[in-house]
């Protein structure tokens, strides 16, 4: 029940100029994202770690700070907005968005102004936080993982940062989201990112450098 809003899946042989990948350099299909994009997966228990459990989610990630916008800008995060029974006053049920005030989940990527990237996840009092300078007008690799208490960052294969988090939950029952932060009251796509993404993939599994290289 995979749905998504905005995008644009590009393929190779159509010529398109894509952030960082270029006609004249070969390409698979990928994704471009606009401030009004996003990509929706609905809450399941393959993709709501628990603390006990390990995982890496890795991405080609293009992006261009003169025309990515917001300033913050969302490229996966799974702690705003779910799907939600509620009753009307009619007395009807009714499957809305409703955006959870919650504190805690698993995962949260962001491009901050100046080309910052930001990584994140909280147990709902402690957020753990890797920052780094993500470089420009290109594609980079983006390899984010959790094994056992160690929070780590890689971008293009090169470790740039490890934290320890707490031993606490952070699961939620958020959606995920590619692309934004979620839906605003009014329905529209929160935080969106204006660039490229191609080659998404999470594993229930740490990985190891050779892997992360490879």
């Amino acid at each position: 029940n995979v749905t998504a809003k905005n995008i644009l899946i590009v393929p190779a042989d159509k010529g398109y100029s894509v952030i960082g990948k270029y006609a004249e350099n070969p390409y698979g299909n990928t994704v471009l994202f606009n401030s009004a994009s996003y990509i929706r997966i609905p809450n399941n228990d393959t993709l709501n770690f628990k603390r006990s459990e390990d995982f890496a989610i890795g991405m080609w990630v293009g992006h261009d700070t003169a025309i990515t916008a917001p300033a913050t800008a969302s490229i996966l995060t799974k702690r705003t907005t779910v799907k939600k029974n509620i009753t009307t006053r009619k007395g009807l049920n009714q499957l809305v968005d409703y955006n959870l005030p919650i504190t805690q989940y698993p995962y949260d990527i962001r491009i901050l102004e100046g080309s910052i990237i930001e990584c994140r996840t909280s147990d709902g009092s402690t957020v753990t936080s890797i920052k780094t300078d993500l470089p420009e007008y290109t594609v980079n690799h983006i390899l984010l993982q959790k094994i056992g208490s160690k929070f780590e960052l890689y971008i293009n294969g090169e470790n740039v940062g490890v934290r320890t988090i707490p031993n606490e939950n952070f699961h939620n029952e958020a959606d995920i989201f590619i692309g934004s932060t979620g839906l605003t009251n009014n329905g529209v796509a929160a935080e969106g990112f204006n660039g490229s993404i191609d080659e998404f993939i999470i594993f229930s599994k740490g990985l190891t450098p050779a892997e992360i290289t490879q």
